[in-house]
């Protein structure tokens, strides 16, 4: 269907709104934009283009392009030269906005974890914590692998381990309320559970995104049904 998107790195928790724009490019090609991955749309009317800031839409247009392209193969087979013939422009109006490609790489996951942060502000289970990470994977399977399987590997694992942080803390602020515990015990309980998300993680992404992952992971949740609840109440307060 022509969309394809990938995690985000991000140095911190985050919650930025989504730019809502209209894009165009050189050969004429509008479309509305509500995020780096959004679908051909209408024209914009002249009035429209007026308030445009042309430099975002544009770097938005050349994300698109990177991901229609790494969807479809692997990140060695995409060249600057692919991804400014795709997208319209030329390599100058490519290199004013990135270096190179990782550095492409590694906007797009920022502003995809964004957005991610903010369309889940709260999480009310540890299921739906995982059940929430495996759904934006599956959703971009391909782009993920290749990312994944690429020499900007590093890129993609701090993406994900900046992810799995932010769904546990964003799970135990909710299972907290307004109850304060102590600094050190909550590090160490975020640390633990982050670390077994992440290596759940690492692991289905070593087996290629394996069918069964989920229904594994469904199973564990089961198991482990009330640990942390038990692990709170054996924290000390502030």
């Amino acid at each position: 269907n022509g969309r394809a998107a990938c995690f985000l790195v991000t140095a911190s928790r985050m919650t930025i709104a989504k730019n809502v724009g209209i894009c165009y490019n050189t050969r004429g090609n509008f479309f509305v934009q509500t995020s780096v991955f959004a679908a051909p749309a209408r024209r914009p009317m002249d009035h429209e283009r007026s308030r445009l800031p042309m430099p975002s839409f544009t770097r938005k247009a050349i994300m698109q392009s990177f991901m229609k392209l790494v969807d479809q193969r692997p990140i060695n087979k995409v060249t600057i030269k692919d991804i400014v013939e795709d997208c319209g422009i030329n390599r100058n109006t490519f290199y004013y906005h990135f270096s190179d490609i990782p550095a492409l790489i590694e906007a797009i996951v920022q502003e995809e974890a964004a957005e991610l942060f903010q369309t889940h502000p709260t999480i009310t289970s540890y299921e739906e914590c995982i059940r929430l990470a495996i759904q934006e994977i599956q959703k971009n399977k391909r782009a993920v692998l290749h990312i994944y399987n690429s020499a900007n590997r590093d890129i993609y694992e701090h993406y994900l381990m900046q992810v799995c942080q932010y769904i546990v803390e964003t799970y135990l602020n909710t299972l907290l309320g307004d109850k304060k515990i102590n600094r050190q015990d909550r590090e160490i309980i975020v640390t633990v559970y982050s670390c077994q998300c992440f290596g759940l993680f690492i692991d289905w992404l070593n087996n290629n995104l394996s069918d069964e992952f989920p229904q594994r992971v469904e199973r564990l949740c089961e198991l482990r049904k009330g640990m942390l609840e038990e692990m709170l109440e054996r924290c000390g307060m502030e």
